[in-house]
């Protein structure tokens, strides 16, 4: 029967027969669509409509071609950073691989798949070849439901690298100040600003970019990151520290509504000239293995040290599970030395402290809404406790004697 899909301006119609491929077709408007699939439906099923043949369907279409066909149709419903990475992608398959991208793509086994695998390995880390496997399937997938040209998505028979560790990079105690100290000397303070900046946020490399004045609301000492600009599409709003705003109120320009500017006020900073300048910056001092990325790690590791509790710096972060944001946290092992070293009553009264390792070991949101639930009964019972000037732990003992 056919279905039909609103995507972005466009409706598509999809129609699933026994016995015949799944086809499909995109127009303007729903009453097109409707005509259309109801026209095709019926000659399926009068014997009047025959598949195309693979000559004029399939093996005219190489996979360079399906997947510019994929980016065209892909505009209207993902993110513009999605967008841009899937044609920076296309654009550069017939580089990477022109026997692949010349190929016809109903012709394209999981061999082939894998032959491009272990090609790449020999260039790039195991996890930009999962990304490009990532993009390859997507592509194959966008051939099988709404084109009808394969029946099956090669990518998914053939193993994946394993995927890279997560890193666990913290700032040792001089980095910091040298880092800045080297990026000033570089005739760069705007880097010395975004590296302090980048620390006192936790906010990713392409949110800092993109940042406006008007997302700051000076007022509540916050910045807003709106869902274009948010890695999850979901928006944002995180506070500022005063060490933030002192830095935002320094580079504030009359009429500008560029936050972060070159020296010569003539450029707006990206994501590249962070990276080219951050190099330099480390290399001078020769530090190894910091990425510009790190200082969220440190950023979002200080928050928990200063006492915020999971939930908090999610909601700073803008991580959606607690199993993404373990790995971006990495508290000091000699802190939580310190912490385990505490005597038995200072760790009991410390409601927070206690559920922090239940977070960070959640294995989904059913968990953590379970978690949260405690912490607020815990509160709960410290106010009455209050109230009658005992502490909760005599509070409990009384409840159990009742």
């Amino acid at each position: 029967m056919a279905t039909y899909q609103k995507r972005g301006e466009t409706w598509r119609a999809m129609i699933r027969l026994k016995g015949f491929p799944a086809i499909t077709r995109t127009f303007d408007n729903r009453a097109d669509a409707v005509e259309w699939g109801e026209r095709r439906e019926r000659d399926m099923r009068a014997g009047k409509w025959t598949p195309p043949t693979p000559t004029a369907a399939t093996h005219g279409m190489d996979l360079n071609a399906v997947a510019r066909k994929y980016h065209a149709d892909s505009k209207h419903h993902v993110r513009p950073v999605t967008l841009h990475n899937i044609d920076f992608f296309i654009r550069s398959l017939p580089k990477l691989a022109p026997w692949l991208a010349q190929k016809a793509i109903s012709d394209i086994t999981p061999q082939d798949i894998a032959r491009y695998r272990d090609d790449r390995l020999k260039t790039v880390c195991p996890s930009s070849v999962n990304q490009e496997l990532k993009r390859l399937s997507a592509i194959f997938a966008y051939a099988i439901k709404e084109r009808g040209l394969i029946e099956k998505n090669p990518v998914q028979s053939i193993r994946k690298p394993p995927g890279t560790p997560s890193r666990d990079r913290r700032l040792l105690p001089d980095e910091e100040a040298r880092l800045i100290t080297s990026a000033r000397k570089l005739g760069k303070a705007w880097l010395a600003d975004m590296i302090l900046f980048a620390l006192e946020t936790g906010m990713r490399r392409g949110e800092i970019v993109k940042m406006r004045y008007e997302h700051i609301l000076w007022e509540r000492s916050a910045l807003i990151i709106p869902l274009e600009n948010d890695k999850i599409a979901k928006g944002r709003t995180i506070p500022l520290s005063a060490p933030a705003l002192a830095i935002l109120r320094e580079n504030t320009r009359d009429g500008d509504p560029v936050v972060w500017r070159t020296q010569d006020q003539q450029k707006p900073i990206t994501g590249a000239l962070i990276d080219i300048f951050f190099r330099r910056a480390k290399h001078a001092l020769g530090i190894e293995n910091l990425h510009f990325h790190d200082l969220r790690h440190e950023a979002l590791s200080r928050f928990s040290e200063r006492g915020l509790n999971p939930l908090q710096t999610a909601a700073i972060s803008g991580h959606q599970s607690m199993q993404m944001l373990k790995r971006y946290t990495h508290l000091q092992p000699e802190d939580l030395a310190d912490l385990i070293a505490q005597p038995r009553k200072t760790r009991m009264q410390s409601a927070e402290a206690t559920q922090l390792a239940e977070i960070a070991e959640a294995p989904d949101d059913t968990k953590l809404r379970q978690v949260a639930a405690r912490i607020a009964e815990r509160k709960k019972m410290e106010a009455i406790a209050a109230e009658y000037g005992i502490t909760v732990e005599e509070l409990v003992a009384e409840m159990a004697h009742q």
